[in-house]
């Protein structure tokens, strides 16, 4: 499974569920635009002390008719989130310098795009590499779900579409609407 830690997954994991902080500031910056962040970030930014970088701003185009995007720099890649390993993993995500994505809506089908430019060719190889180890790794986990969670969850790594061109890993995958309300209820 082309170097797929499972160590650095646990620890995004345990990143995601105990220490992204318990307050959120969100509200609207215009007409199609969330800001969304600590609320000391979010107060910058309405006080003309930030201004959104151009270079976000375009990354935010790329789906015209999502029904949410999102974009970012990571000037020292997502590394500086999570406490890594200096194995594969972390070094692919250490390597990563724009992230992007955007969710629609279309045909009953909810559809979810992420992107990830890395630092060069070799790296964005390596997190390709990577991500395809997790994405079979997943399917060997939920293969034989039986609950119906299990079974979306599964749904959502089967349709999963990881490709590669130059720095940037895109990621695409989609799921009934009806199976996404049944994992929100």
């Amino acid at each position: 499974m082309a170097g797929a830690s499972t160590g650095g997954a646990n620890k995004i994991l345990d990143f995601i569920l105990n220490k992204i902080p318990s307050e959120l500031a969100v509200t609207t910056f215009d007409a199609n635009t969330l800001a969304i962040g600590s609320l000391a970030r979010v107060r910058e930014t309405f006080e003309s002390k930030t201004k959104i970088n151009p270079n976000v701003l375009a990354l935010l185009k790329g789906k015209p008719n999502a029904v949410m995007s999102f974009g970012a720099n990571t000037p020292t890649g997502l590394a500086q989130f999570f406490n890594l390993d200096a194995d594969e993993f972390g070094t692919s995500l250490a390597s990563i310098r724009q992230l992007s994505g955007a969710m629609s809506v279309a045909d009953g089908n909810s559809i979810v795009s992420i992107n990830a430019k890395s630092i060069d060719a070799a790296q964005a190889k390596s997190l390709e590499d990577t991500l395809t180890g997790l994405q079979g790794l997943g399917k060997g986990v939920l293969g034989g779900a039986k609950s119906g969670d299990k079974k979306v969850y599964l749904s959502l790594i089967e349709n999963l579409k990881i490709t590669r061109v130059g720095t940037e890993v895109s990621l695409n995958t989609q799921v009934l609407n009806a199976d996404l309300a049944a994992l929100v209820k």
